[in-house]
């Protein structure tokens, strides 16, 4: 499959809702709770486009399963429109900036327990090069598992899923998902230090 150029995957377009700054993915904000919001996207997950969607999606992927279903793409196997639809979905859930926060967050986590166990074994990495390096992976990767997760769902059922993540509702689901995710992957890294920490304190005082 020719690659496509980076920027197509991961240039997500401006928010244009009318909702408070704080709700728009842009903006840099936390969304806050919104009953009316809430009640769509409940509405909109129980869509039927939305459950076959769920219901014909691969989610039992492999790396190998994965690399050997990209072998056999090419772009005129996929067409103009699938692409766009796949492009639309990577956009709207900001999956390769999700991504790279993940890889970031974790790889911070564990340097930091590593340091705490032996400081002279920490490694030194520029935080700049390694998240550069994380995008150029999901840049990669992203775009395969998408289109092997959604391989057997039909073009013109996933542009109406695609159509509830970019509306008003939905990317409010997105960004209240996202700070979630993202608080999740916080406390887990420092978490992780803190038993470490501990751990590193209880051998000392043996």
């Amino acid at each position: 499959m020719r690659t496509t150029p980076a920027t197509s995957w991961t240039r997500k377009p401006a928010c244009t809702t009318p909702a408070p700054a704080t709700t728009c993915p842009q903006s840099g904000g936390g969304a806050q709770y919104d009953a009316e919001r809430a009640r769509a996207v409940l509405e909109g997950f129980d869509r039927p486009v939305v459950q076959k969607v769920d219901s014909l999606t691969r989610y039992d992927a492999d790396y190998t399963a994965m690399q050997q279903y990209a072998q056999t793409l090419t772009e005129d196997s996929i067409g103009e429109e699938r692409m766009q639809v796949m492009r639309t979905l990577i956009q709207a859930g900001d999956a390769i900036t999700a991504f790279v926060d993940a890889i970031v967050q974790m790889q911070q986590g564990i340097f930091q327990a590593v340091e705490h166990i032996d400081p002279d074994a920490a490694p030194t990495v520029d935080p700049a090069l390694f998240e550069s390096q994380a995008r150029e992976t999901a840049i990669s990767i992203i775009p395969m598992t998408m289109f092997y997760m959604y391989q057997d769902v039909p073009t013109e059922t996933l542009q109406a899923y695609a159509d509830f993540y970019t509306s008003e509702a939905g990317q409010w689901y997105h960004q209240v998902r996202s700070d979630a995710e993202a608080y999740a992957e916080e406390h887990a890294a420092e978490r992780l230090v803190t038993r470490v920490q501990q751990a590193v304190e209880a051998r000392g005082e043996e």
